[in-house]
């Protein structure tokens, strides 16, 4: 048992920068528990049990969660389900967030779309056993464009600088940037995929996340998070 422990922190070395960014996350949690983001350490205890159990369901077929015994190693159903939890989170966080009327309007408008597309998307891959690529993507997409707006409002003195959520959207940001390509050549070119050694991209993108995060976290400040934008 303990050579699996070890031979699984090893290879999914990523799991380290979830705890770290929890702690840190539980540390600060004083500082910013009247905040919206108040429900992120929830969000990354989720992503570390959804990480184990994805495990789990590869590795033991006691934890098989498909019927068809072809794919009795299918773990994305996991994933799919975690993918619309945080992307309707992060919406529902620069909704909030953000002051300009359009910018909330298009908020509206691409949660609007993002559930079409993951209403859509299964009937084109079986939702428990295939990634939603289409429905991923469009939720990186419109992801990106709330950081780039709330990055604009930072800028046009329309909002108030929060350390904690800067740094949360500088590492949605790298992650989402990249994310959706590589999740597309895993499905549809895995021979790219394996030659460029993507899986280990995807490994350093989630550390490069969750790195932000950290960083965000060691330096909240009280003062700078219990604001009227980020109340909730």
């Amino acid at each position: 048992m303990i050579e699996l422990i070890f031979e699984y922190l090893t290879d999914n070395y990523y799991m380290a920068f979830y705890c770290i960014a929890l702690f840190m996350s539980l540390k600060k949690y004083h500082l910013y528990y009247t905040s919206i983001l108040r429900y992120i350490p929830i969000l990354i205890t989720y992503t570390i049990l959804t990480e184990l159990l994805g495990y789990l369901v590869v590795e033991f077929d006691s934890f098989q969660i498909v019927s068809d015994e072809a794919y009795s190693y299918a773990n994305n159903v996991i994933y799919n389900i975690y993918d619309i939890v945080c992307f309707l989170y992060f919406f529902f966080v620069f909704f909030n967030v953000l002051k300009i009327k359009k910018h909330k309007t298009f908020i509206i408008s691409g949660v609007v779309l993002y559930l079409l597309t993951c209403l859509v998307n299964p009937f084109f891959e079986d939702f428990a056993i295939f990634p939603q690529i289409f429905a991923s993507g469009v939720g990186s997409l419109f992801l990106i464009i709330c950081i780039f707006a709330y990055f604009y409002e930072l800028k046009k003195g329309s909002q108030t600088p929060n350390i904690l959520l800067v740094w949360i959207s500088i590492g949605l940001l790298i992650f989402n940037l990249f994310i959706p390509f590589i999740l597309y050549l895993g499905i549809y070119n895995f021979p790219v995929y394996k030659e460029l050694n993507l899986r280990q991209i995807h490994y350093l993108l989630i550390v490069a996340l969750y790195t932000c995060w950290t960083i965000g976290f060691i330096n909240t400040k009280q003062t700078s998070l219990h604001n009227s934008q980020l109340s909730a």
